[in-house]
C-alpha cells in the first residue's frame, strides 16, 4: 500500500510523494521534519498517524507533546473537520486539550477515539490527566458514564484483543478517580459494572452493585438484571427488571426488556403482557408491536404458519420482525432450515466455486461436526455448477453422532443402509417436489403411503441416507435434503405400519442428534402423534430426552423439536419448549446480524 507523507510543506524531496507500506516510525520522521519547519498542522497531522499506530510508544508520545507545546494555537493545529475526522486526530486533539486541562473535554475526545476504533489502546493515557484531586473534579461524573457506556457497547460480543482489554481496564481507573472527587453516582456505577462485565468480570461487577444495597435505584436495578441475564437466572432477571418498571413505570425500554426476558424464559403470557404496556407507551415501537403478536400467538397455541404479523408497519425492514414471522410460519406453511451453521456456508459454495480451481476445498470452524446430509447438501450445491469439491469442519466438541443411517468410510460417513428400491425413491420424491405445507403435505402422504406395502414402507426411513440430486435448479440443495428427508419420515409416520412400528423406526433415528435426518424424524413423529392420539404421550415423552441443556450448543433438529413441542406439550412442560423456541430465534438471529 502506497500512503502520503507529504502535502503543503511536506517531508523531503528525495522521498517522493508516496513510499510502500509506511511504518508508524515513517510517519514520526514526517513529523520531526515537519515540525522543524515549524509547519505545525503537518507535524500534528503525521504525529497522530504515529500515536494512532503505536499509542502506548513513549518516543511517539513525546513527539505529539512537542507538537502540542510548540503550536501557539494547538486547538487550532488539531481542529476536526467536520466529516469523517480520523481517530487518530480525535485522540492527538485530546492530549492537547489535557494538556489545557480541559479535562472533561479531554476525555470526550479520547473516548470517542477509543470507541471507534476499541482494540487501540488510547484510554491508558487519561488516568495520568486526573492524577489530582483538582483534575477529577473537573469532569462532571456523566462525561465518564458516557464514556464507559460507549466503550462498552463497542466492544460487545466481540474477542477482547490486549488494546480493548487495556481501555476498559484504564477506564476504571478513570471511573474511581472521579468518583473518588464527587457525591455517589449510581449511573456511573452502573458503568462501571457495564465495563467489568465487558472484561468478563460478572462477579466482580454483581459484587460492586451488591453494595448498594438491596433497594437501588431503577438503573442498578437494570444492571442487576443484566447481570442475571449473563448467568443465565431469567427469574432473577425478570425480578430486577420489575423493580426498575415500577420504579419507572412509563419508560418502554424496561418494559421490552422485561418482555424479552419472559419470552426468552416461556412464559408467553406475561411477555405478552409487558409489551403490551410498551406499545401503550410508544406507539411506534415496531419491536413491541411484532413482539406482542408473536407472544399472542404463542399463548393461543395458533397453529404454525399464522401469518399473524402481515400488518406489523416495516415488516420488510425489520429483523426481529422477519426473525418472528419465520418463526411462526416454520413446518406450518414453510419448510425451515436445520439449525446448522454451515447452512450458510453450502448456500456459499457456487459462489466461491465459480472463482476457484477445479476443486473446492472449503474448511470452517462450528460448534459441531459436519452433519452427513449437510456433506451430501454441499456436493449438491457444487454439482450445480458441474464443480466437486470438499468441505471440513473443525470443532471442539463432542464426537459425531449421526445416528443409524450412517457408518464411516475411509472417506468419511457414508450411508450405513442399502439404497431403497426406485418405487420408493420416488414416492418421497413425488412428495418432497410438491409445495411445502404441512396439512396439505400430510393430506397427500396419506395418498402415496396407501400405494405402498408393508416392505416399501420399511425402506422409507432408509430413504434419508440417499437423497437424489434436486429436480431443479429451483429446488436449492439443502432444502431439497431437508425436504426429502421430511417427506420420507412423513411418509412413515402415515404408512400402512402398526403405529408402534412407525414410531420406533422414526424414535430410532433421534440417536443421530447431530444429523439433520433426526430434525426429520421429528417432524414424522409429530404428524404420527396429530393420526395417532393414543401416542401423544409417549412421543412427547421420547422428544423431551433431546432439550439441550443451557449451554449446550443447538442441534440441527432444535426447530423441529420446539415446533412439535409446543404442539403436544402444555403447562410447565411447555414452558420448557417454549425456552427452546426462544432461543432458536436468539441464536438464529444473532448468527444473522
Amino acid at each position: 500500500m502506497k500512503r502520503s507523507l507529504g502535502g503543503p510543506g511536506g517531508p523531503p524531496q528525495e522521498w517522493g510523494d508516496t513510499i510502500d507500506d509506511p511504518s508508524d516510525e515513517d510517519f514520526a520522521v514526517a513529523a520531526r521534519w515537519a515540525l522543524r519547519q515549524k509547519d505545525y498542522r503537518q507535524a500534528a497531522q503525521q504525529a497522530s498517524v504515529a500515536v494512532a499506530l503505536r499509542p502506548l510508544h513513549e518516543p511517539h508520545l513525546r513527539l505529539l507533546d512537542e507538537v502540542i507545546a510548540k503550536a501557539r494555537a494547538p486547538l487550532e493545529v488539531f481542529a476536526l473537520p467536520a466529516e469523517g475526522a480520523f481517530f487518530g486526530l480525535c485522540a492527538a486533539r485530546a492530549r492537547a486539550l489535557a494538556r489545557l486541562e480541559r479535562f472533561d473535554e479531554a476525555l470526550r475526545a479520547l473516548f470517542n477515539a477509543a470507541a471507534f476504533s476499541p482494540d487501540t489502546p488510547f484510554v491508558p493515557w487519561a488516568p495520568a490527566w486526573l492524577a489530582t484531586a483538582k483534575a477529577a473534579r473537573r469532569v462532571a461524573p456523566e462525561t465518564v458514564v458516557e464514556a464507559l457506556l460507549s466503550l462498552a457497547e463497542a466492544t460487545r460480543g466481540r474477542p477482547l484483543s490486549p488494546g480493548a482489554r487495556g481501555n476498559l481496564e484504564a477506564a476504571l481507573v478513570v471511573a474511581e478517580r472521579v468518583q473518588a472527587r464527587h457525591p455517589p453516582s449510581e449511573r456511573l456505577l452502573a458503568a462501571q459494572s457495564r465495563v467489568l462485565r465487558a472484561l468478563g468480570r460478572g462477579e466482580d461487577a454483581a459484587a460492586r452493585l451488591a453494595e448498594a444495597g438491596e433497594s437501588p435505584g431503577w438503573e442498578l436495578a437494570v444492571e442487576r438484571a443484566s447481570i442475571c441475564g449473563d448467568r443465565g437466572d431469567l427469574g432473577a432477571r425478570a425480578r430486577w427488571l420489575e423493580r426498575a418498571r415500577d420504579a419507572r413505570p412509563r419508560e418502554p425500554a424496561i418494559l421490552l426488556d422485561l418482555g424479552d426476558t419472559h419470552l426468552a424464559d416461556g412464559r408467553v403470557d406475561a411477555a405478552a403482557d409487558a409489551y403490551a404496556r410498551a406499545l401503550a407507551l410508544d406507539a411506534s415501537s415496531v419491536w413491541a408491536e411484532v413482539s406482542l403478536a408473536y407472544a399472542r400467538a404463542l399463548a393461543a397455541g395458533t397453529p404454525c404458519g399464522a401469518d399473524l404479523l402481515a400488518n406489523a408497519r416495516s415488516l420488510a425492514e425489520h429483523p426481529r420482525a422477519r426473525a418472528l414471522q419465520a418463526d411462526l410460519s416454520a413446518y406450518g406453511t414453510r419448510l425451515a432450515d436445520p439449525v446448522d451453521p454451515v447452512v450458510r456456508v453450502i448456500r456459499s459454495a457456487a459462489e466461491q466455486a465459480a472463482s476457484s480451481p477445479a476443486r473446492l476445498r472449503v474448511r470452517v470452524r462450528a460448534d459441531r461436526p459436519l452433519a452427513p446430509s449437510a456433506r451430501i447438501a454441499f456436493s449438491q450445491q457444487l454439482a450445480i455448477s458441474g464443480r466437486d469439491g470438499q468441505l471440513l469442519v473443525d470443532h471442539d466438541g463432542a464426537p459425531l453422532r449421526p445416528g443409524p443411517l450412517w457408518r464411516s468410510d475411509a472417506g468419511g460417513l457414508v450411508p450405513a443402509v442399502p439404497r431403497p428400491p426406485d418405487a420408493v425413491i420416488d414416492g418421497v420424491r413425488e412428495l418432497a417436489c410438491s409445495a411445502f405445507a404441512w396439512d396439505a403435505w400430510c393430506a397427500r402422504a396419506l395418498e402415496i403411503s396407501s400405494t405402498f406395502d408393508l416392505a416399501s414402507a420399511a425402506r422409507l426411513v432408509d430413504a434419508m441416507a440417499h437423497p437424489p440430486a434436486p429436480p431443479s435448479r429451483d429446488h436449492e440443495p439443502v432444502l431439497w435434503v431437508h425436504a426429502f428427508q421430511v417427506a420420507a419420515a412423513v411418509l412413515t409416520a402415515l404408512g400402512p405400519e402398526p403405529p408402534l412400528v412407525r414410531k420406533e423406526r422414526l424414535c430410532s433415528l433421534l440417536a443421530g442428534t447431530d444429523d439433520w435426518s433426526a430434525a426429520a424424524a421429528l417432524l414424522g413423529l409429530r404428524a404420527l402423534a396429530s393420526a395417532c392420539t393414543e401416542l401423544r404421550g409417549a412421543v412427547l415423552e421420547r422428544a423431551a430426552l433431546l432439550l439441550p441443556s443451557e449451554g449446550e450448543p443447538l442441534p440441527p433438529s432444535s426447530r423441529a423439536l420446539a415446533v412439535l413441542g409446543c404442539e403436544l406439550a402444555a403447562g410447565e412442560e411447555r414452558r420448557r419448549f417454549l425456552r427452546l423456541r426462544a432461543r432458536v430465534v436468539a441464536e438464529l438471529l444473532a448468527s444473522n446480524g
